[in-house]
């Protein structure tokens, strides 16, 4: 069964913990409770020398290498989820956008490897009534079309074009009401 916010029974969390589950490999920073704040608001890229995953960054649902650019060369490139401080952040749905160049204050989430530079679009839409709560990469050696099972969502391949591993963001939705 997968792991969901809801069903960890602790008290005393702060707005910073983590609570991470190793069987699933994802984490979770507090108790869902239905606020805006539970759900994904945006992802900050990280760049690092060595292969160590940073703390706090997306892991891969098997436990993989979370690194995006892992036999591309380059940066090791990491991504970590920041939840949303109002309900115009919540993000639903998460797509890898290439282009020939990249964007003045947007991250290049292959940086320093061979192929166009690739970037995130986290699509943001208030009409839509569920949004990202629970995210995670996914690598995997064939292309795939849906996300596995108990997953909801599934962006584009990171690594279109560039050869190796595909590699995806996958995600579950969660019900947002206003007022919760």
């Amino acid at each position: 069964m997968p792991f969901e916010p809801a069903s960890v029974h602790q008290t005393g969390f702060q707005s910073n913990d983590v609570v991470e589950d190793h069987h699933d490999r994802i984490q979770h920073r507090r108790p869902f409770t239905g606020d805006f704040q539970d759900f994904l608001g945006s992802i900050e890229v990280i760049y690092t020398d060595d292969s160590d995953q940073p703390f706090g960054t997306i892991k891969e649902i098997n436990g993989e290498s979370a690194d995006l650019n892992k036999g591309m060369g380059g940066d090791c490139v990491w991504l970590k989820g920041h939840y949303s401080t109002s309900p115009g952040e919540m993000v639903h749905e998460i797509g890898i956008e290439m282009r020939d160049k990249g964007q003045h204050g947007v991250d290049n989430i292959s940086k320093g490897a061979e192929g166009s530079p690739r970037f995130l679009d986290l699509k943001r839409d208030v009409n839509k009534n569920e949004f990202i709560r629970t995210y995670g990469l996914w690598r995997t050696s064939r292309e795939q079309g849906y996300p596995p099972s108990g997953w909801s969502g599934i962006s584009n391949d990171i690594n279109t074009g560039r050869g190796g591993d595909c590699l995806y963001i996958v995600w579950r939705f969660r019900e947002y009401k206003s007022g919760a």
